[in-house]
């Protein structure tokens, strides 16, 4: 079957490289197996800029700010893809003066800026995809009549160097780790409760180590606040997570808020076991006491209490993974590009 080949452009004009990025260059990669041409706009002198222009076969622009007096640039595309907030302004754009349709990624629970302009850019995109139920409910919120489709985030961490995993575990050696991955973000990431939680075990379990893994604009409060800890390593940004994940005897992820966590379906395919928070989207990818433990978020002695337990019970650890990895085949990249692909050419063909 000969399907239209698709010119397709994604823009993700962060400036950091997260996991909303790591899923665009995921998408991209995959997507290349089908017929479309890509082009991903990014942002200036950006980390996120460097990780993209080490893609083969992809082309890539680069923006300054102001991005939305750059919407010309977009005209000769068949379909624009948003995969972060400030990108859908100069879709808008493209899409008044060239009639080039778009889609926007959201995955974030809480509402969208509020201004005509942002009102306009997103309630005149072709489609909008969503991480989780929690996020569509959250944008059904704002307008009902918006065209919405769940698309989760994919495995993103699947390779790992055995040399470094072999070193990291001799690193390690008598610990039990407990291993977190997220932008330092206080506010929406919950690392107070991890030091909380360090600071507590300090006093009550030396075998116990916590290893933090990202970077963002609390990473060097929480490591000062930490420095007198000796159970606690932050980490920042690394290349590769799997070599990490792999050490990790548990995975904690106490965000206040969360469209979905892809971290955690990272941790879940290296059959690590999971406590997070029960917000937002979390709940669809943990079911308390079956494949992971919930806690409530902000609340640091019930996120200790649920360490202690995963540290004493290794049969609830091994069913918690057993049961976690079952669920993982909804989380694939082949099966999330397939359900783009269709997507870009459903909006074509109503064109």
């Amino acid at each position: 079957m000969i399907t239209m080949k698709i010119n397709l452009c994604h823009i993700n004009l962060s400036k950091d490289f997260r996991g909303g990025e790591i899923q665009t260059i995921l998408l991209a990669e995959k997507l290349k197996e089908y017929n479309i041409k890509q082009t991903i706009v990014v942002r200036k002198k950006s980390l996120f800029e460097r990780k993209a222009k080490s893609l083969k076969g992809i082309k890539i622009i680069s923006l300054r700010k102001p991005y939305f007096l750059k919407f010309w640039k977009l005209r000769n595309f068949d379909i624009i893809h948003n995969h972060e907030a400030k990108g859908k302004y100069i879709s808008y754009l493209a899409k008044r003066a060239f009639k080039v349709p778009y889609v926007i990624t959201r995955r974030v629970t809480f509402p969208p800026t509020n201004t005509n302009f942002s009102r306009n850019a997103l309630f005149n995109a072709d489609r909008i995809t969503v991480l989780s139920k929690a996020i569509k409910q959250a944008l059904t919120k704002v307008d009902n009549r918006l065209n919405i489709d769940i698309i989760p985030s994919a495995v993103s961490c699947t390779e790992s160097n055995p040399q470094k995993v072999k070193a990291l575990r001799e690193k390690f050696k008598n610990k039990f780790t407990v291993g977190n991955i997220g932008a330092v973000v206080d506010n929406s990431k919950g690392h107070k409760n991890i030091v909380e939680a360090a600071e507590y075990f300090e006093k009550q379990n030396k075998d116990i180590l916590f290893i933090v893994i990202g970077y963002g604009k609390d990473y060097d409060y929480y490591k000062n606040k930490a420095r007198n800890l000796s159970n606690i390593i932050f980490i920042g940004y690394t290349e590769n997570i799997s070599n990490y994940i792999k050490n990790f005897d548990v995975f904690i992820f106490p965000s206040l808020s969360e469209g979905l966590g892809s971290s955690i379906i990272d941790a879940m395919y290296h059959n690590v076991p999971v406590i997070a928070s029960n917000v937002g989207g979390i709940p669809e990818l943990v079911t308390d006491h079956k494949t992971g433990l919930l806690i409530e978020p902000d609340n640091t002695k019930e996120l200790c209490e649920k360490i202690s337990i995963l540290y004493k019970d290794i049969q609830l650890r091994s069913k918690l993974i057993e049961n976690a990895k079952k669920n993982l085949s909804n989380y694939n990249i082949d099966i999330i590009a397939d359900k783009y692909n269709k997507l870009y050419r459903i909006i074509l063909g109503k064109k």
